[in-house]
C-alpha cells in the first residue's frame, strides 16, 4: 500500500498487499496477425534487460521470460530444479552441489556448460560491476566459493550455513548466461536460454521478443514450450492509455487496474456491471508483497540535506493516523489487507490468528496526538505544525501519497510530495 523501494529506514508503515486483480480479453484485437502473440502495456518502461540490474516488476517480468537459473520456483513458491536437473547439500550445510540439465541451447544456440555458470557467477561477485543483484550470492565463499566441475557440473561453497539459498538462486538475479555475459551489450543480445528472445525494442515505444526454437521445457502433452510466438509489450504512459487500450483489443491483459477502473467494471459486490459480462475475464489470485514508506533517519545523511531525523514517536504517530481499512477500500478497491507487521498475512505464522497486529500499525487517532503532543506538535497552539521533508513517490502510487499528505496534514505535519518517474524514484531511493 505505501512506496515500495527501500532505503535506509528504521520507521516503516506496512500495508501487506495479498490479493491481485488482472483482467484478461475475451476477443482479440482489429489488427489480428498470423503470429499468436500475447501483447500488453508496461507504463513505467523497462529500465534494463541486465538479470543482475532488474529491480522492479516490470523489468522482471522481461528478464524472467528470458533468462534462467540454475533453480526456480513452481507455482507453490517451491524450489525445484530448473538449468540444473539434480542438486544435492552436504550434511554441514555448506556446499551444494548442481548437474547441468543435459541439452539446454542459449538462444544463439550454443550449449549450457558448467562454465558459464562459473563466469556469470563471477560476474555477479566482481565488486567493480557494482551489480545490485550480486546479494543473492554474498553468501558463497571468498575463496573457491564457485567451482566448476568437469563440463556439466558445479560445486557452490557458502562461508556459513544458509537455510534460503536454495531459494536465492531461484531468483532471476541468479540467471546463467552464455559466457557469463563477458563483453556482451545485455540490452540487444541473445545471451539467455529462456523461453522467448529479444528480436526489438525502441525505447519508450514497444519491445517484441520472439519463441526460442530451442527452449527445453516441454509441457504435461510434451508440446514444445512456450506455446506462443511472441510477446509484445508497448510503454503507453498516458493517464488511462492501458485500460483504453484493453477495453479496445490491444492488450491481452492488464494487472492491478485501479480503482477508478475496477468501478467500472464491478458493482459494489464484486458483480460484473451490465455490458461488461462476458467481454473479459477476472482472476484474483494472492500474492505477497508489502509496500511501506521508509523514512531516512541516518543522521550523517539528515545532516547533508539539513534535516534532522525524526523522532521516533512522531514516526510512530504518523503511522497510527493512517486508516490502512479505508485506504484499501477506497484505493486499493479492496485487492489488499490491512498488515499485522512487515510480513505479508499468508506467509506461516503470520495471520490473523497467529498473531496481534503490531501496535504502530492499529488506526489510533488519539494515542497518536498524545504522542505528538510530547514533542509539540499538533494544529494548535501552544503547539506548532512539524514539516517533516519530501515524500517521494512514482505516478501509480502518487494518490495514495497524496491521500497520505492529507491525512498527515490534519495532525499538524506537513510533508511535500515529489512524483518522479518510476526509474527515477528508484534510484533516488537507492541512493
Amino acid at each position: 500500500m505505501f512506496h515500495q523501494k527501500k532505503g535506509r529506514a528504521s520507521g516503516w508503515f506496512a500495508g501487506a498487499v495479498t490479493a491481485t486483480a488482472v483482467l484478461t480479453s475475451c476477443f482479440n484485437g482489429p489488427d489480428d496477425r498470423e503470429l499468436d502473440l500475447f501483447t500488453y502495456n508496461a507504463a513505467d518502461g523497462i529500465r534494463s534487460l541486465d538479470p543482475a540490474r532488474a529491480t522492479d516488476l516490470e523489468t522482471l517480468w522481461i528478464v524472467d521470460q528470458m533468462y534462467e537459473g540454475l533453480l526456480e520456483f513452481d507455482d507453490d513458491l517451491g524450489v525445484v530444479p530448473a538449468l540444473a536437473d539434480r542438486w544435492s547439500v552436504s550434511e554441514d550445510g555448506l556446499t551444494y552441489a548442481f548437474g547441468l540439465r543435459p541439452g539446454v541451447q542459449f538462444h544463439d544456440g550454443s550449449a549450457l556448460t558448467a562454465q558459464d555458470v562459473l563466469l556469470s557467477f563471477e560476474r555477479m561477485l566482481n565488486p567493480a560491476n557494482a551489480l545490485p543483484g550480486r546479494w543473492v550470492l554474498s553468501g558463497l565463499a571468498k575463496e573457491g566459493g564457485v567451482r566448476a566441475v568437469g563440463t556439466d557440473s558445479v560445486e557452490l561453497r557458502l562461508d556459513a550455513p544458509n537455510p534460503v539459498f536454495a531459494s536465492l538462486l531461484a531468483t532471476p538475479q541468479a540467471s546463467i548466461l552464455c559466457g557469463g555475459g563477458a563483453g556482451a551489450e545485455l540490452q540487444s543480445e541473445e545471451v539467455g536460454t529462456g523461453p522467448f528472445v529479444l528480436k526489438g525494442w525502441l525505447p519508450e515505444t514497444a519491445m517484441v521478443l520472439h519463441r526460442h526454437g530451442g527452449y527445453w521445457k516441454q509441457d504435461a502433452e510434451g508440446r514444445a514450450l512456450p506455446l506462443l510466438d511472441g510477446v509484445r509489450i508497448e510503454f503507453n504512459r498516458e493517464e488511462g492509455g492501458e485500460m483504453l487500450g484493453f477495453r479496445q483489443g490491444r492488450y491481452d491483459f492488464v494487472s492491478a487496474p485501479k480503482a477508478e477502473w475496477m468501478e467500472v467494471f464491478f458493482d459494489d459486490s464484486g458483480a460484473w456491471r451490465s455490458g461488461w459480462e462476458g467481454r473479459f475475464v477476472r482472476h484474483s489470485v494472492p500474492f505477497l508483497k508489502t509496500d511501506y514508506i521508509g523514512i531516512l533517519v541516518d543522521s550523517a545523511s539528515c545532516a547533508e540535506m539539513g534535516l534532522s531525523p525524526l523522532d521516533a514517536r512522531v514516526r510512530r504517530a504518523m503511522s497510527m493516523v493512517i486508516d490502512r481499512t479505508l485506504l484499501i477500500r477506497e484505493l486499493r478497491a479492496g485487492g489488499a489487507s490491512a498488515p499485522l507487521g512487515f510480513v505479508p498475512t499468508g506467509m506461516p505464522g503470520f495471520g490473523q490468528d497467529d498473531r496481534p497486529r503490531h501496535p504502530s500499525l492499529r488506526h489510533d487517532p488519539d494515542a497518536a496526538r498524545d504522542l505528538l503532543a510530547e514533542v509539540g506538535v499538533g494544529i494548535e497552539p501552544p503547539l506548532n505544525r512539524l514539516s517533516v521533508g519530501i515524500l517521494g513517490t512514482k505516478p501509480s502510487t502518487a494518490e495514495l501519497a497524496a491521500a497520505l499528505q492529507h491525512t498527515w496534514a490534519e495532525y499538524g505535519i506537513d510533508v511535500d510530495i515529489d512524483v518522479a518517474p518510476s526509474g527515477i524514484d528508484a534510484e533516488r531511493v537507492a541512493n
